[in-house]
């Protein structure tokens, strides 16, 4: 019998997760190295609203077999809804290409996981710094062109542009972790600790950063005036970031 260990999951996918790799490990474990379970679900804070994440996976095989393919797919028709999402699934020989191919993922899922069984290879990962600096400025881009496309599209109205912002931010926490590396130092798991980390790290001035946070924990109220403050103060932070990345090497 196959045994895995998901004692650290969050309570809200735990039984999704058990259900499905116990189902499949039953019936497919022979050339299983490793199983990961990652994603933002495993780095909330404690004053967070709570949140059901996506609950992402990654299946690293022995070496490639379609078959496991066949078998997680017949099994997934029973679980494949929220929170359980699809696994991302590769042999073992393409694993270091993977990580160059999307290094700020990776290195998310490096900082950001529970290996459930076998040996844990995502654990410590070499993240080349060229790399990720490229895609960190795509992300950072990415960010500042999501800001002008949801202010235009409110209309101007600095309130409802500030609502946007505030259910897109968590989301942008990735991205913050990768600028945090580029910096040179670890980048932190949780939430209220990356925001804290990256103006530091960045030098750069960033309240903003815990005005927007607060607003996604159970005590989050501010008063309108600052609300208003949001898109342009949150927009020339991503701004003065995005110049930084320009002029770094």
């Amino acid at each position: 019998m196959i045994i895995l260990n998901t004692s650290k999951l969050p309570r809200y996918a735990k039984k999704k997760v058990e259900s499905f790799y116990n189902e499949l490990m039953d019936i497919y474990n022979y050339n299983v190295h490793s199983i990961y379970i990652t994603g933002e679900g495993l780095s909330c804070d404690a004053l967070e609203k709570p949140i059901k994440y996506k609950i992402e996976s990654i299946v690293i095989l022995k070496k490639q077999d379609n078959l496991f393919n066949e078998v997680a797919a017949k099994v997934a028709l029973r679980y494949m809804k929220k929170p359980l999402i699809p696994p991302l699934v590769m042999p073992i020989d393409e694993f270091e290409n993977y990580i160059d191919i999307f290094p700020l993922r990776f290195l998310n899922h490096s900082i950001v996981h529970h290996a459930i069984y076998g040996e844990d290879l995502l654990e410590n990962l070499t993240i080349c710094h060229q790399t990720l600096m490229t895609q960190c400025r795509l992300e950072t881009r990415g960010i500042l062109n999501r800001l002008l496309n949801d202010y235009i599209a409110c209309g101007g109205d600095k309130i409802k542009t500030a609502n946007k912002i505030n259910k897109t931010f968590k989301s942008d926490i990735p991205i913050f972790r990768g600028l945090i590396k580029l910096t040179g130092l670890t980048p932190p798991i949780s939430h209220k600790e990356v925001i804290i980390t990256l103006p530091d790290a960045a030098r750069i001035n960033a309240g903003i950063f815990k005005t927007i946070y607060d607003l996604n924990t159970k005590y989050g109220k501010i008063n309108k005036d600052a609300v208003e403050q949001i898109f342009d103060e949150y927009y020339c932070v991503i701004s003065e970031l995005d110049t930084k990345l320009q002029h770094s090497v």
